[in-house]
């Protein structure tokens, strides 16, 4: 069933918290990522619907959180590596200081004064066939804001991910803060750019594959799960890691939809 939302709400956040909490997330073995945030998006509505009756409200932006909302790690935090990933839609956003937002959200539920590495992914760039001058031009002024909290100490090591050599080498030679990591999907390079792997080499850059799916959540799943004249704002991704033993601790997401 598709949740009803007042007319005054144009922001929806929701907080998953740890789904490692989640039996129902758990119980599925084998979810790609699009999946597992599906299904813990619809957990956590289904849970705030039945504790709160509804999502109606006045209010622009609504924060909704489920029953396990808790991102709680019973260990200390010199002891715990912070990792978060940012995707974002294809379209260039509105409204760069999302990432600062999202930021504070996150570290306020993980009561941590700052974050290990944090990651930007434009989410379909690639299947969207985006050049390198549109690309840049889109990551540039968020780069900027990431810069920002990298000065402010909140984010201690920061890099980019899908992007293609000309248009890394490009932003590293800009930035007045280097990137530090490069992410690459082996799903749509199976073999990382040799280019890509001196530069990477020669500047001290941390060169790692992953095989996230270029659109995290298609507009076809956004529409399914909060109806028709929604679509995503972007998703927050963390991962709370146990230092001396490499045990994930804690995992969630933050989403962000808004009202076409």
């Amino acid at each position: 069933m598709i949740p009803q939302f007042s007319n005054e709400t144009k922001h929806l956040i929701i907080h998953t918290g740890n789904i490692l909490n989640l039996s129902e997330v758990k119980k599925k073995v084998g979810q790609n990522l699009t999946e597992e945030v599906t299904e813990s998006l619809r957990i956590t509505l289904n849970d705030w619907i039945a504790s709160n009756g509804n999502l109606g409200s006045d209010t622009s932006v609504v924060e909704v959180r489920g029953k396990q909302c808790s991102l709680d790690v019973q260990e200390e935090r010199k002891d715990l590596k912070i990792g978060l990933k940012m995707f974002l839609p294809v379209r260039a956003p509105t409204d760069v200081t999302m990432i600062s937002s999202a930021l504070s959200k996150l570290m306020k539920e993980l009561d941590t004064p700052h974050v290990e590495s944090f990651v930007l992914s434009q989410a379909g760039r690639q299947a969207e066939g985006i050049e390198t001058e549109q690309q840049l031009s889109r990551l540039e002024p968020l780069w900027k804001q990431i810069e920002q909290e990298l000065d402010s100490g909140r984010v201690l090591s920061a890099g980019v991910s899908d992007i293609d050599t000309e248009s890394f080498v490009t932003l590293h030679n800009n930035a007045k803060v280097k990137p530090s990591i490069v992410q690459i999907n082996l799903a749509t390079c199976c073999v990382v750019p040799p280019a890509l792997q001196a530069f990477t080499k020669e500047n001290n850059v941390q060169l790692l594959t992953h095989n996230d799916p270029l659109d995290l959540l298609p507009d076809t799943t956004v529409s399914e799960i909060f109806g028709a004249g929604w679509r995503l704002g972007w998703v927050l991704r963390s991962q709370v890691h146990v230092k001396c033993r490499g045990v994930l601790a804690s995992k969630g997401f933050i989403i962000c939809v808004e009202r076409e």
